[in-house]
């Protein structure tokens, strides 16, 4: 039968502080569903998962869900390292830590927003990744200042499934506080299916696109497409 996984908001466990910690399912991810941000009465940073701060996580085989979908700046807060491998990621979160976070041949599913926000973490690679999703990928975005912030996306395939009036490109780049922050995407051998949004800012290929928001400079957005450097 299905096991479920389930962790609290801060209120929950606080006995994996500090560690290093792995999640294996036993069989498929469809077998087994790690709940985070839990309390759905929380809105905002308020609902999120604290059991994992500075801790080293990593899952493998399991489904990664939030039951509020889609509720903003909630996430893992303040983990320090981030991975996942085979994984489906159920849910648009917005905290990955505060570290590096990897993907490995994990699985997107729609929730009719973006897939995820790079709103915390600092490095994230994508190896072999699906991103399923009626909008856009990745909302790369910051509220705050002076951050780098690296996305790697190697043999990834983007599909746009229930297309909608809200489709945007597969990234999207912004912040609050206009130029401060710099962005670093490398797009390495990925596949786009479906006509996703035109950006405007950087362009790629002709059916790659990041959506520059916030007039960023060319030297705070800074684009890769299978090693080489886009005007």
């Amino acid at each position: 039968g299905n096991s479920s996984i389930m962790f609290l908001h801060a209120n929950g466990s606080t006995k994996f502080k500090g560690s290093d910690v792995s999640f294996v399912g036993s069989g498929s991810p469809e077998e087994t569903t790690f709940n985070i941000c839990s309390n759905i009465g929380q809105t905002g940073e308020g609902g999120s998962d604290y059991s994992l701060e500075n801790s080293k996580v990593s899952f493998e085989n399991v489904t990664i869900s939030d039951k509020v979908k889609n509720g903003d700046f909630r996430g893992i807060v303040r983990a320090q390292s981030l991975s996942f491998t085979n994984c489906i990621i159920s849910g648009r979160e917005s905290y990955w830590g505060v570290g590096d976070v990897y993907f490995k041949d994990c699985v997107f599913e729609d929730t009719g927003d973006w897939n995820m926000w790079a709103y915390s973490g600092k490095n994230f690679v994508f190896n072999h990744c699906t991103f399923k999703t009626s909008k856009g990928a990745v909302n790369a975005y910051k509220t705050e200042k002076n951050e780098t912030t690296e996305l790697t996306f190697n043999n990834c395939t983007f599909e746009l499934v229930n297309v909608s009036s809200s489709k945007k490109p597969i990234i999207q780049i912004g912040e609050d506080n206009s130029d401060t922050n710099t962005f670093v995407i490398r797009l390495n051998h990925i596949q786009v299916n479906g006509a996703f949004a035109n950006g405007t800012g950087t362009y790629i290929g002709t059916d790659h696109y990041v959506l520059n928001k916030n007039n960023k400079s060319a030297d705070h957005c800074v684009v890769y497409v299978d090693g080489v450097l886009q005007a």
